[in-house]
């Protein structure tokens, strides 16, 4: 079977995906922009080892919509079966009828791949002219056009939910721990201290939140407590700047340490087994995956739905109300308070990425989505 998957940008996480999907589909070509495309955020790393084929083809906008200029006629040309295309793009395509019909004309089936929180609010009722409204109908009339869609979490759940009209699969949202695992499996775990460490990684920008664990932290410190912790913030970004100065003129150096961002894989592991907790203050996803691969727990709120499958509240972390620094100073402090119950959670973490959430959980779920809809 020929696949195309029309992806918005080639990163150090999901490369090893598509070489998975492709070692399933050997007919798999990927189309990606030809430059760095403005759907992606601030700060993602982008990889260029590929171990897939691979074209670049020129980002075009209108109206502020991205759309990846020819790709109709590499369908038509490529005669595929099935073209995967990510809702950044597929938002695009009332704005060019053109390569809209280009797709239908070649024959090929189209997924639309995307992240149920990004989509707009619809609960099926009038509720006004509203631009939430809007969206949301503008969202439900464009994925009405393709065929089917794949999508981590179930998009009918919680506030995160948009009518589909389309047949969908759900896929979920893994590293490769088929690589990853023997990685960690190697590495030590420090010992316990007597200072707990508190870790948390990511992109230093404004939607992963991390002002929230420096106004926690402040609450802790005027608390007096007596138990000794520390929190270490891993990362890079634009908000870098603005978090250091932040933690510098509330007095809070020796509470919060800021590293590097790390990358290599090792390296990010190492962190993370040399600490007690992680925590996730804002959105976010694989930072769970790779928690619970080293058996760490985790708090954290509202991310992009995987919590909802991976952090089960006292099992494998705990969660606290979004953006809610009081409830996170809280819970923060119950796991300083209870180590023998952050040691049981620790057996657990590892076990869902065994049984419910690793990389052929996705490989599996594409595989799923893309024989239903070829028929």
């Amino acid at each position: 079977m020929k696949i195309a998957f029309c992806i918005n940008a080639l990163t150090h996480y999901y490369n090893p995906i598509l070489k998975r999907l492709s070692e399933q589909y050997p007919e798999l070509d990927v189309f990606h922009p030809a430059e760095d495309s403005l759907t992606v955020g601030d700060g993602v790393r982008l990889n260029q080892k590929i171990d897939f084929r691979a074209y670049p083809l020129a980002e075009e906008k209108c109206l502020g919509k991205p759309w990846l200029k020819g790709l109709g006629d590499k369908l038509i040309q490529g005669r595929y079966d099935v073209c995967i295309v990510v809702v950044e793009y597929w938002r695009s395509i009332f704005l060019h009828p053109g390569e809209y019909l280009k797709i239908k004309k070649s024959g090929c089936k189209i997924i639309v791949k995307h992240i149920p929180f990004r989509l707009g609010l619809y609960n099926g009722k009038v509720l006004g002219l509203s631009l939430t409204l809007m969206k949301a109908w503008a969202e439900r009339m464009t994925l009405s056009l393709a065929d089917s869609s794949v999508c981590y979490v179930d998009p009918d759940v919680q506030y995160r939910k948009i009518k589909l009209t389309i047949p969908y699969t759900i896929i979920g949202n893994s590293p490769d721990t088929e690589s990853l695992i023997p990685i960690i499996d190697k590495l030590p775990r420090a010992p316990e201290s007597t200072t707990f460490r508190f870790v948390s990684v990511g992109r230093m920008v404004r939607s992963k939140n991390f002002e929230l664990i420096v106004r926690a932290v402040e609450l802790m410190k005027a608390d007096g407590l007596a138990e000794s912790y520390c929190v270490t913030i891993v990362g890079d970004g634009p908000d870098q700047n603005r978090l250091m100065s932040m933690v510098e003129s509330k007095g809070l150096q020796k509470e919060i340490v800021f590293e590097r961002g790390v990358y290599e894989p090792e390296s990010l592991y190492r962190k993370l087994l040399d600490s007690d907790v992680a925590i996730m203050p804002g959105l976010g996803g694989l930072f769970l995956n790779d928690c619970l691969m080293a058996s760490l727990p985790v708090l954290c709120s509202v991310g992009d739905g995987t919590e909802d499958v991976l952090i089960t509240h006292g099992k494998t972390g705990l969660r606290f109300a979004e953006n809610d620094e009081t409830s996170l100073r809280h819970w923060m402090v119950f796991c300083l308070r209870n180590r023998a119950l952050i040691r049981g959670m620790r057996r657990n973490c590892r076990s869902i990425i065994d049984t419910e959430m690793n990389v052929w959980t996705v490989i599996n779920g594409y595989r799923e989505g893309i024989t239903s809809t070829a028929g």
